[in-house]
């Protein structure tokens, strides 16, 4: 049986996968907490904040890094 093996090593990556791509989008979702709260206290941004441009690009990679968790988190779920 050559598929064997790889079958097990594959099964054997998917929680160390799934507990990376957890631990990344709750970091980013952390860093972007704290940067909030930076803009709101005003240490971030000098003057007015109500044209978020920076939100153009924040908002799809956590978006795009929290579905990737997800998406992960339920094939491992789903093949155990």
């Amino acid at each position: 049986m050559a598929g064997a093996p790889a079958s097990t090593a594959a099964r054997d990556f998917v929680p160390a996968a799934t507990a990376q791509a957890i631990a990344v989008s709750a970091g980013l979702w952390l860093v972007y907490f704290f940067y909030e709260q930076a803009i709101k206290s005003g240490l971030a941004c000098s003057g007015d904040c109500n044209i978020r441009v920076d939100l153009l690009l924040i908002y799809p990679l956590l978006g795009v890094v929290s579905i990737i968790a997800i998406v992960v988190g339920i094939r491992s779920a789903s093949s155990k």
